[in-house]
């Protein structure tokens, strides 16, 4: 693939001079310096994602694995909302 990239003349130049004495061009030798270099990148390991959770007491009013006892729930906040509404 052909590509355009910014290199400070001096590593150019050695570029050059390398895929003079090897016999290779320079695109080569880029790429293969850019696989050297990719290959032994070390990269500082991430430590695992921790979730932190918390002891509660809460009981849900519904089964949070029901959408339908969810929605019920809902509609029914919403009804006592609009009723305690309509009484002000």
């Amino acid at each position: 693939m052909r590509t355009t990239v910014n290199i400070p003349d001096g590593l150019l130049e050695q570029a050059k001079r390398l895929a003079r004495e090897d016999g290779t061009s320079v695109g080569e030798v880029l790429a293969i310096s850019l696989q050297h270099y990719l290959a032994n990148l070390e990269r500082p390991a991430r430590p695992p994602l921790v979730i932190p959770t918390f002891p509660c007491a809460f009981v849900a009013p519904v089964d949070p694995s029901s959408n339908k006892e969810i929605f019920d729930y809902l509609d029914m906040i919403e009804e006592q909302e609009r009723a305690g509404r309509d009484r002000s």
